[in-house]
């Protein structure tokens, strides 16, 4: 063993005695009077160590992106569930970008109120339950209590509404998935009840409502006569914040500049 590490050292040695040694440590050698050698050797550890520490963390970055690339379950060609992690679950999200505008009958007060069923003044009192519909998409039902009725009829204190948006297990949500879509996903229908534990979340991120407890909101409905339901329209353009001097708050100016007075 001796006689290997010698072979080698003076292998070392011998590659910087060929005057491949760069001038600068030629010159700290000739002014030190330190020992060639010795000086060689720890020139070679520090280089060493430079070296070293970046590989050692580019092989830490790769090992954490590997286990996250393993946790993105969901991430499809749509990028549509971009992951997050909040206090160590992870929370998937599907989103809808500006583009779902398009959809929408109407956005403007007097157009949504030409077009709706019911129009009320509630205050939120809190969601009741979210769920995945038939076509893929979370919902929500939320109850109000009604304190004003603009158009329509309605006699209970209080309503149920139905908006997009929620939060449901990853495993309801996929359950309602067909199987092209699963395909899509990388996911096999029979190992769907093990994401039971994480959650996904619909939101739109222009558009979308946001609720506050006790907060008054002008709710443009229509009115789903197979399910004897409410649905609010256009999202948040259908479910408007209410200020305490009677305006109603436009999404697209971030304001409250629109009078309930001048709805007819």
């Amino acid at each position: 063993m001796n006689n290997e590490c010698d072979i080698i050292d003076n292998m070392i040695f011998t590659y910087f005695e060929d005057k491949r040694v760069p001038n600068y440590i030629q010159r700290v050698i000739e002014q030190t009077n330190i020992n060639k050698k010795t000086y060689i050797y720890t020139y070679i550890k520090r280089v060493a160590i430079i070296l070293i520490i970046p590989v050692i963390i580019g092989i830490m970055y790769i090992a954490i992106n590997l286990t996250r690339n393993n946790n993105k379950l969901l991430s499809n060609t749509n990028n549509n569930l971009p992951v997050t992690e909040t206090q160590n679950e992870i929370k998937y999200q599907i989103t809808q970008g500006p583009g779902h505008i398009s959809d929408y009958v109407a956005t403007s007060p007097q157009d949504l109120f030409n077009n709706a069923n019911l129009v009320i003044i509630g205050e939120y009192v809190s969601d009741v339950k979210s769920y995945v519909t038939y076509y893929s998409a979370i919902v929500t039902d939320a109850t109000f209590k009604v304190t004003k009725v603009l158009k329509g009829k309605y006699e209970a204190d209080t309503i149920n509404v139905t908006h997009y948006g929620g939060i449901v297990s990853v495993s309801e949500y996929l359950s309602k998935q067909s199987e092209e879509e699963l395909n899509k996903l990388g996911i096999d229908k029979s190992s769907i009840s093990k994401y039971s534990s994480e959650k996904v979340e619909w939101i739109n991120d222009e558009f979308g409502i946001y609720k506050e407890t006790g907060k008054k909101y002008v709710l443009f409905l229509s009115y789903d006569q197979e399910n004897n339901s409410y649905f609010v329209l256009a999202d948040g353009y259908g479910m408007r914040r209410l200020s305490d001097d009677g305006y109603m708050y436009n999404l697209d100016t971030k304001s409250y500049d629109t009078k309930l007075d001048d709805l007819k």
